[in-house]
């Protein structure tokens, strides 16, 4: 379903756009929503990209860290 919407856009920004909306054989309002679409995919992938690292953070406690860190150290000391 489409609905009219009014925005406020510079002028030097709303004569490029059209230019462009021209040269793609495309209306202003179809190039607008797609960039829209293009944004509303973006911070989907952001906020699901966060939501993982959020889940995971605090998966290792302090113990295991220092052991890794120690355990990786020796293992440097070791083969370098």
């Amino acid at each position: 379903m489409k609905t009219k919407l009014t925005l406020s856009v510079n002028k030097d920004i709303l004569g490029r756009a059209k230019k462009l909306s021209l040269k793609r054989g495309q209306s202003l309002s179809k190039l607008f929503e797609e960039y829209l679409e293009i944004l509303l995919k973006q911070e989907q992938i952001h906020t699901k990209k966060y939501s993982i690292t959020e889940e995971l953070s605090g998966i290792l406690n302090e113990q295991e860290v220092e052991y890794k860190t120690s355990k990786v150290k020796h293992l440097l000391k070791k083969h370098a």
